[in-house]
């Protein structure tokens, strides 16, 4: 018999087991999101890194503007008072300032310049924009892949860097340091977890031991049942037989007394007839003596009475053999009384104890079926168990995966980031040169006074143009921080889908409407990503292609030639020329490609999110 308190323990052990089982996936599965949401504020933090402009940056170039204009200022000033050759030396000298210092070419170029007519200046500006855009050309090499990258050489690199701050390479150091030491923590975290399935499998072998030794308990209780019955077979059959012999002996016993009744009748009878005749013959004997004394009695009656004598003894002897005969079968008659008593006792033990084996027969039947019972329950608590085992397992294979997919993301993410920063700091690296190219340009016109000053039309457009580009960079930047704005809201509430849907049209209402007067079309579906695209792009080629126009006609406009007369400094430095015109135009197509780029990175970064909270409902039913 098995101890009903031990299998219950078991059963609740087993129950608790799954239970914690259970409750370990589910704090893995809140940890992995953890780090699903630490992923995404990272890409997030690095996002708004890369798109805004560092602030040393910013101050680098105020202050190198600021000197510029006080060094224009004052050297403007000395040249009134100084003759022209001087003053054209001097603004020479000055170009050499504010020129980089590893442009060699060009500052002898400039300085041969000087003495060139003012026709072949015009040629010699157009020759050094093109050697210039050649050299650059030549510059920008395609970049050598790099291998075996670590977060520590990228540490370093950035380190090495002196545009970045410190402050944000401690911060990617301390959002590492906090992403090891949740990987240190879910790793000791599937460590017990794994403990804790090494302990159920320990406890698995041991109810499976339990159970087989039910198993060999209840053969052996089978065994017994079918000895118990076969001894209840021949008791059965023997009390039968006994039954039987009983009744035989019964029978034997009533012809028995019949036959001894039968024999003592006719013995008592032939008893009673040889008495009767003896006492005739002793009254004869008498009769005889009697008349012998008086008379003398012949010799042939005393023959007679010789044979009388015989004939009485043999009758004795017969009468004492008769006795005999009835006292044996006296004796034998008592001993079967004896023998039938015992028999009948023996009949008695024995149906007590049929009676005790039908007792213990169905005490074992009762037994039996418990146990059964209770074989049936603890290998369905197995097979749940088993059923529960495999389930996490699978959980658990499916969780390594997840953790292998977002390293793998998250190295996809770095390396985009990384092109990214090259990116930027290549376009950044752009944007300075075209502002030197650009100042240099300035500088160079303004020295030579061949160019006549161009009309008011075409300053006017200028101004228009420069409107406009400051109009469509403060509408980037609040594009920008509306992005980062829905960003954060998708963030927030990622579990709400519907809303976040819904702030995404929202937004992309808001962007429609501001720059609906822009557009050509009117977009119809907001909630279509792919038309949103469509339609934002078509809108921002068509600007393109009006800035162009716009930029053709002034440039056409100040080729046109008027009188020759000689700028001052102070017209010079404010009215623009067709180099500023495409700088600015660069600028804005790289602006409005940053755009592009920040605009496909909500988009992605929307999918995602909104995948991801369509698999954690998927996990949560």
């Amino acid at each position: 018999m098995v101890d009903p308190t031990s299998f219950d323990i078991t059963i609740l052990t087993v129950i608790g087991g799954a239970v914690f089982i259970v409750l370990v996936a589910i704090v893995l599965f809140f940890k992995r999101r953890e780090d699903s949401s630490f992923d995404e504020n990272f890409n997030k933090e690095a996002l708004i890194y890369l798109s805004e402009p560092s602030k040393k940056d910013k101050k680098n170039l105020k202050k190198a503007t600021k000197k510029t204009e006080k060094n224009k200022e004052k050297k403007d000033s000395e040249a009134k008072k100084e003759s022209p050759r001087t003053e054209s030396k001097r603004k020479v000298e000055e170009n050499t300032v504010v020129k980089p210092a590893d442009e060699k070419q060009e500052e002898e170029t400039e300085k041969v310049v000087d003495n060139v007519p003012v026709e072949a200046k015009l040629q010699i500006d157009t020759k050094l924009g093109n050697g210039k855009e050649n050299i650059k050309t030549e510059k920008k090499k395609s970049p050598k892949p790099i291998v075996n990258l670590d977060f520590k050489k990228v540490i370093q690199r950035l380190s090495s860097c002196e545009n970045i701050e410190q402050e944000y390479v401690k911060f990617l150091e301390t959002m590492q340091r906090e992403h090891e030491l949740q990987k240190h923590s879910l790793k000791e975290e599937v460590k017990a977890g794994q403990r804790k399935l090494m302990e159920n499998n320990t406890r698995i072998d041991k109810l499976t031991k339990d159970k087989l030794a039910l198993e060999n308990f209840k053969k052996e209780e089978i065994t017994k049942n079918a000895t118990l019955s076969a001894r209840v077979k021949q008791m059965s059959t023997l009390e039968a037989e006994l039954r039987r012999q009983l009744g035989e002996s019964q029978t034997t016993i009533a012809r028995i007394e019949e036959v001894r009744g039968r024999d003592v009748g006719e013995l008592q009878q032939t008893i009673s007839a040889l008495r009767r005749e003896l006492d005739g013959v002793k009254n004869d004997n008498k009769k005889l003596a009697e008349e012998v004394k008086t008379n003398s009695v012949p010799k042939v009656s005393e023959i007679e009475f010789n044979n009388l004598n015989v004939q009485i003894r043999a009758l004795e002897k017969v009468v004492a053999d008769c006795k005999q005969e009835l006292e044996k079968k006296i004796n034998t008659v008592k001993e079967l009384t004896v023998e039938i008593t015992a028999k009948n006792e023996t009949i008695q033990k024995l149906e007590s104890e049929k009676q005790e084996w039908v007792k213990k027969e169905s005490s074992l039947v009762v037994e039996y079926a418990n146990l059964k019972k209770m074989v049936e329950s603890t290998t369905k608590q197995l097979e749940e168990f088993v059923d529960s085992k495999t389930a996490v397992e699978k959980q658990n294979v499916e969780l390594k995966q997840r953790e292998a997919d977002l390293l793998k993301k998250q190295g996809e993410l770095f390396e985009k980031q990384q092109q990214d920063e090259e990116k930027i700091a290549d376009l950044e690296k752009a944007l300075f040169d075209k502002a030197q190219e650009v100042e240099e340009v300035v500088i160079v016109q303004r020295e030579n006074a061949v160019s006549s000053a161009p009309s008011s039309s075409s300053s006017e457009e200028f101004e228009k143009v420069k409107a406009e580009n400051q109009r469509l960079q403060a509408k980037i930047e609040e594009l920008r921080n509306r992005n980062f704005a829905i960003l954060e809201k998708v963030e927030s509430a990622g579990h709400k889908a519907p809303e976040a849907k819904q702030n995404v049209s929202k937004e992309r209402k808001i962007v429609v409407t501001t720059i609906g007067d822009l557009a050509k079309k009117p977009l119809e579906n907001l909630e279509d990503s792919g038309a949103y695209t469509k339609w934002l792009q078509d809108t921002t080629a068509d600007i393109r292609k009006r800035l162009s126009s716009q930029s053709e006609q002034s440039v056409g406009k100040t080729a046109a030639p008027k009188k020759d007369k000689k700028r001052k400094p102070s017209e010079s430095s404010t009215v623009p020329t067709s180099g500023d015109v495409t700088v600015y135009r660069d600028a804005l197509n790289a602006l409005m490609t940053e755009l592009d780029h920040i605009e496909k990175l909500a988009a992605k970064q929307a999918s995602e999110y909104e995948a991801k909270i369509v698999e954690l409902k998927q996990n949560l039913n």
